[in-house]
Protein backbone atom coordinates (compact mmCIF):
# COMPACT_ATOMS: atom_id res chain seq x y z
CA UNK A 1 0.00 0.00 0.00
CA UNK A 2 1.34 3.49 -1.50
CA UNK A 3 1.34 6.02 1.81
CA UNK A 4 0.15 9.66 0.64
CA UNK A 5 2.25 12.24 1.74
CA UNK A 6 1.19 14.62 3.56
CA UNK A 7 1.19 18.27 1.55
CA UNK A 8 4.25 20.49 2.78
CA UNK A 9 3.32 23.54 4.96
CA UNK A 10 4.38 26.00 1.96
CA UNK A 11 2.13 29.28 3.82
CA UNK A 12 4.30 28.67 7.01
CA UNK A 13 7.57 29.38 5.04
CA UNK A 14 6.17 32.12 4.07
CA UNK A 15 4.58 33.60 7.05
CA UNK A 16 8.39 32.63 8.13
CA UNK A 17 9.80 34.96 5.54
CA UNK A 18 7.72 37.83 7.05
CA UNK A 19 9.00 37.48 10.16
CA UNK A 20 12.69 37.77 8.61
CA UNK A 21 11.68 40.01 6.53
CA UNK A 22 10.65 42.36 9.49
CA UNK A 23 13.81 41.20 10.92
CA UNK A 24 15.64 42.84 8.59
CA UNK A 25 13.95 46.39 8.68
CA UNK A 26 16.04 46.66 11.88
CA UNK A 27 18.87 47.63 9.73
CA UNK A 28 17.18 49.50 7.24
CA UNK A 29 17.17 53.62 7.43
CA UNK A 30 12.95 54.20 7.43
CA UNK A 31 11.71 55.50 4.20
CA UNK A 32 14.94 54.07 2.35
CA UNK A 33 14.78 52.11 -0.66
CA UNK A 34 15.60 49.16 1.24
CA UNK A 35 13.14 49.93 4.14
CA UNK A 36 10.40 50.09 0.94
CA UNK A 37 11.50 47.05 -0.39
CA UNK A 38 11.47 44.90 2.68
CA UNK A 39 8.02 46.10 3.70
CA UNK A 40 6.70 45.54 0.62
CA UNK A 41 7.86 41.95 0.46
CA UNK A 42 6.52 41.33 4.11
CA UNK A 43 3.39 43.00 2.84
CA UNK A 44 3.55 40.43 0.03
CA UNK A 45 3.81 37.51 2.13
CA UNK A 46 0.41 38.60 4.66
CA UNK A 47 -1.49 38.92 1.35
CA UNK A 48 -0.43 35.18 -0.04
CA UNK A 49 0.23 32.79 3.20
CA UNK A 50 -3.58 32.58 4.13
CA UNK A 51 -4.68 32.18 0.34
CA UNK A 52 -1.91 29.56 -0.15
CA UNK A 53 -2.73 27.63 3.27
CA UNK A 54 -6.34 27.09 1.84
CA UNK A 55 -5.25 25.90 -1.81
CA UNK A 56 -2.79 23.45 -0.30
CA UNK A 57 -5.18 22.64 2.46
CA UNK A 58 -2.12 22.83 5.31
CA UNK A 59 -4.90 25.34 7.48
CA UNK A 60 -3.62 24.72 10.99
CA UNK A 61 -3.87 26.36 14.40
CA UNK A 62 0.12 26.45 13.82
CA UNK A 63 -0.18 28.24 11.08
CA UNK A 64 -2.66 31.10 12.44
CA UNK A 65 -0.28 31.52 15.76
CA UNK A 66 2.45 31.69 13.43
CA UNK A 67 0.76 34.45 11.48
CA UNK A 68 -0.67 36.24 14.27
CA UNK A 69 3.14 36.23 15.82
CA UNK A 70 4.29 37.53 12.09
CA UNK A 71 2.11 40.37 12.07
CA UNK A 72 3.08 41.55 15.75
CA UNK A 73 6.77 41.22 14.45
CA UNK A 74 5.93 43.33 11.76
CA UNK A 75 3.55 46.07 13.50
CA UNK A 76 6.28 46.40 16.37
CA UNK A 77 9.23 46.73 14.15
CA UNK A 78 7.80 49.37 11.74
CA UNK A 79 6.43 51.66 14.84
CA UNK A 80 10.12 51.02 16.14
CA UNK A 81 11.27 52.46 13.05
CA UNK A 82 9.05 55.04 12.12
CA UNK A 83 7.55 56.53 14.99
CA UNK A 84 10.91 58.36 15.80
CA UNK A 85 11.10 60.24 12.30
CA UNK A 86 7.27 61.04 12.78
CA UNK A 87 5.70 63.89 14.27
CA UNK A 88 2.76 63.25 16.04
CA UNK A 89 -0.30 65.21 16.92
CA UNK A 90 -1.49 65.06 20.81
CA UNK A 91 -5.16 64.41 19.57
CA UNK A 92 -3.77 61.49 16.87
CA UNK A 93 -1.90 59.77 20.25
CA UNK A 94 -5.48 60.50 22.16
CA UNK A 95 -7.67 58.82 19.02
CA UNK A 96 -4.94 55.91 18.87
CA UNK A 97 -5.77 55.13 22.35
CA UNK A 98 -9.61 55.05 22.14
CA UNK A 99 -9.13 52.67 19.13
CA UNK A 100 -6.93 50.61 21.38
CA UNK A 101 -9.40 50.87 24.49
CA UNK A 102 -12.30 49.44 22.12
CA UNK A 103 -10.09 47.09 20.87
CA UNK A 104 -9.04 45.38 24.72
CA UNK A 105 -12.93 46.10 25.71
CA UNK A 106 -13.37 43.61 22.62
CA UNK A 107 -10.69 41.24 23.52
CA UNK A 108 -12.08 41.10 27.00
CA UNK A 109 -15.94 40.84 26.16
CA UNK A 110 -15.39 38.33 24.06
CA UNK A 111 -13.13 36.14 25.63
CA UNK A 112 -16.31 36.30 28.88
CA UNK A 113 -18.71 35.47 26.10
CA UNK A 114 -17.06 32.67 24.72
CA UNK A 115 -14.44 31.50 27.51
CA UNK A 116 -11.78 31.93 24.58
CA UNK A 117 -9.81 34.53 22.40
CA UNK A 118 -12.09 35.53 19.58
CA UNK A 119 -10.62 37.46 16.45
CA UNK A 120 -12.88 38.61 13.90
CA UNK A 121 -11.69 38.93 10.04
CA UNK A 122 -14.54 41.64 9.11
CA UNK A 123 -14.55 43.27 5.96
CA UNK A 124 -13.75 46.53 7.78
CA UNK A 125 -11.35 44.71 9.83
CA UNK A 126 -9.33 44.16 6.61
CA UNK A 127 -9.98 47.44 5.05
CA UNK A 128 -8.15 49.08 8.20
CA UNK A 129 -5.38 46.12 7.67
CA UNK A 130 -5.44 47.69 3.92
CA UNK A 131 -5.37 51.36 4.97
CA UNK A 132 -2.84 50.78 7.92
CA UNK A 133 -0.14 48.93 5.37
CA UNK A 134 -0.82 51.98 2.46
CA UNK A 135 -0.40 54.82 5.36
CA UNK A 136 3.63 54.70 5.41
CA UNK A 137 3.58 54.32 1.74
CA UNK A 138 2.03 57.84 1.48
CA UNK A 139 4.13 59.56 3.83
CA UNK A 140 6.61 61.04 1.81
CA UNK A 141 3.96 62.67 -0.46
CA UNK A 142 1.43 63.13 2.27
CA UNK A 143 1.87 64.86 5.79
CA UNK A 144 0.22 62.30 8.60
CA UNK A 145 -2.36 64.69 9.93
CA UNK A 146 -3.85 64.85 6.33
CA UNK A 147 -3.93 60.55 5.87
CA UNK A 148 -4.19 59.93 9.49
CA UNK A 149 -7.95 60.38 10.43
CA UNK A 150 -9.20 58.33 7.66
CA UNK A 151 -7.01 55.56 8.63
CA UNK A 152 -8.58 56.51 12.08
CA UNK A 153 -11.95 56.57 11.56
CA UNK A 154 -12.01 53.86 9.26
CA UNK A 155 -10.46 51.59 12.42
CA UNK A 156 -13.00 53.22 15.10
CA UNK A 157 -15.70 51.96 12.88
CA UNK A 158 -14.09 48.53 12.20
CA UNK A 159 -13.24 48.57 15.97
CA UNK A 160 -16.65 49.43 17.48
CA UNK A 161 -18.58 47.09 14.63
CA UNK A 162 -16.10 44.06 15.64
CA UNK A 163 -17.45 44.82 19.67
CA UNK A 164 -21.20 44.97 18.20
CA UNK A 165 -20.77 41.43 16.46
CA UNK A 166 -19.53 39.78 19.20
CA UNK A 167 -21.85 40.92 21.72
CA UNK A 168 -25.00 40.00 19.29
CA UNK A 169 -23.32 36.44 17.82
CA UNK A 170 -22.49 37.96 14.71
CA UNK A 171 -18.94 36.51 14.68
CA UNK A 172 -20.14 33.08 14.79
CA UNK A 173 -20.90 33.06 11.11
CA UNK A 174 -18.63 35.59 9.85
CA UNK A 175 -19.26 35.53 6.33
CA UNK A 176 -18.84 38.99 5.31
CA UNK A 177 -15.86 38.55 3.14
CA UNK A 178 -17.45 35.46 1.12
CA UNK A 179 -20.84 37.24 0.86
CA UNK A 180 -19.11 40.22 -0.63
CA UNK A 181 -16.69 38.36 -3.21
CA UNK A 182 -19.81 36.65 -4.67
CA UNK A 183 -21.42 39.90 -4.87
CA UNK A 184 -18.40 41.30 -6.86
CA UNK A 185 -18.19 37.98 -8.84
CA UNK A 186 -22.11 37.34 -9.76
CA UNK A 187 -23.66 40.75 -9.49
CA UNK A 188 -27.22 40.80 -8.98
CA UNK A 189 -30.12 39.88 -6.76
CA UNK A 190 -29.34 36.76 -5.71
CA UNK A 191 -30.43 34.64 -2.56
CA UNK A 192 -27.36 33.12 -0.81
CA UNK A 193 -26.88 30.55 1.40
CA UNK A 194 -23.99 30.58 4.33
CA UNK A 195 -23.66 27.10 5.92
CA UNK A 196 -21.59 27.91 9.44
CA UNK A 197 -21.18 23.78 9.56
CA UNK A 198 -19.90 23.45 6.56
CA UNK A 199 -16.79 20.97 8.54
CA UNK A 200 -19.65 18.59 8.92
CA UNK A 201 -19.99 17.94 5.37
CA UNK A 202 -16.47 16.22 5.35
CA UNK A 203 -17.09 13.79 7.80
CA UNK A 204 -18.96 10.67 7.15
CA UNK A 205 -20.21 10.61 11.07
CA UNK A 206 -22.14 13.12 10.17
CA UNK A 207 -24.17 11.95 7.70
CA UNK A 208 -27.25 11.26 9.68
CA UNK A 209 -27.83 14.66 10.28
CA UNK A 210 -25.71 16.09 6.98
CA UNK A 211 -28.01 13.83 4.37
CA UNK A 212 -31.43 15.37 5.32
CA UNK A 213 -29.78 19.21 4.99
CA UNK A 214 -28.28 18.31 1.55
CA UNK A 215 -31.62 16.65 0.43
CA UNK A 216 -33.14 20.51 1.44
CA UNK A 217 -30.67 22.11 -0.28
CA UNK A 218 -31.34 20.18 -3.40
CA UNK A 219 -35.39 20.97 -3.10
CA UNK A 220 -34.25 24.39 -2.86
CA UNK A 221 -31.91 24.20 -5.84
CA UNK A 222 -34.71 22.61 -7.71
CA UNK A 223 -37.76 25.41 -6.47
CA UNK A 224 -35.46 28.17 -7.42
CA UNK A 225 -34.52 26.49 -11.03
CA UNK A 226 -38.04 26.60 -11.79
CA UNK A 227 -39.58 29.48 -10.25
CA UNK A 228 -36.78 31.53 -9.34
CA UNK A 229 -37.53 31.81 -5.85
CA UNK A 230 -37.55 29.32 -3.00
CA UNK A 231 -39.93 29.40 -0.37
CA UNK A 232 -39.69 31.03 2.64
CA UNK A 233 -40.29 28.06 4.76
CA UNK A 234 -37.55 25.95 3.33
CA UNK A 235 -35.13 28.41 3.42
CA UNK A 236 -35.85 28.83 7.25
CA UNK A 237 -35.62 24.98 7.74
CA UNK A 238 -32.07 25.31 5.94
CA UNK A 239 -30.88 28.26 7.81
CA UNK A 240 -31.22 26.07 11.22
CA UNK A 241 -29.11 24.02 12.88
CA UNK A 242 -28.60 20.69 12.31
CA UNK A 243 -27.34 20.14 15.25
CA UNK A 244 -28.01 22.62 18.70
CA UNK A 245 -25.51 25.25 18.38
CA UNK A 246 -23.52 24.55 21.47
CA UNK A 247 -23.57 20.72 21.11
CA UNK A 248 -21.53 21.60 17.72
CA UNK A 249 -19.60 24.03 19.76
CA UNK A 250 -18.39 21.65 21.50
CA UNK A 251 -17.42 19.04 19.37
CA UNK A 252 -15.66 21.47 17.03
CA UNK A 253 -14.12 22.42 20.00
CA UNK A 254 -12.82 19.17 21.33
CA UNK A 255 -15.54 18.41 23.70
CA UNK A 256 -14.55 21.13 25.94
Amino acid sequence: MQLMRSPKPFANIITGVRILCSIALLLCPAFSPSFYILYLAAGLTDMIDGPMARKTGTVSELGAKLDTAADFVFVAVCLWKLLPSLVVPLWLWVWIVLIALIKIINIISGYVIQKKYVANHTVMNKVTGVLLFLLPLTLPVVELKYSAPLVCTVATFAAIQEGHFMRTGREKHNFEPAVAQFKLCFPGNHTILTVPESPMFNAPEAAIVTEPRLALVRQAGKQYAKSGEIDAALLDEIRSPMIPEEQYAAIVNGGK
